[in-house]
């Protein structure tokens, strides 16, 4: 699960690099008339892949433990099915030997 939330921080880090700097190359062009409504529009498409990759990684935080607590329950589940396994198959072994 932290090897996903790496994955998740890393790309979202990329992804914020990646805006930062085409945000400077935007702003860097801007004239008064040139291309202004281009620009803004492209600044608000910017903002909101940035917004988006902030969200994605909240919850994938948000949901790490509750991925937690099933892996457990899973694990807790298949342990608690080979104990009653175990102990049939013994009982059937030790009736068997008696018998």
């Amino acid at each position: 699960m932290n090897d996903i939330l790496a994955r998740i921080a890393q790309h979202n880090a990329q992804q914020t690099s990646k805006v930062e700097s085409e945000l400077h190359q935007l702003l860097s062009g801007i004239t008064p008339d040139k291309h202004s409504e281009i620009l803004r529009a492209r600044i608000h498409e910017l903002h909101s892949d940035l917004a988006a990759a902030e969200s994605n990684y909240r919850l994938a935080k948000a949901v790490r433990p509750t991925l937690i607590q099933l892996v457990n329950l899973v694990a807790g589940a298949s342990l608690g099915a080979v104990s009653v396994y175990v102990a049939l198959t013994t009982s059937v072994l030790t009736s068997k030997c008696f018998f």
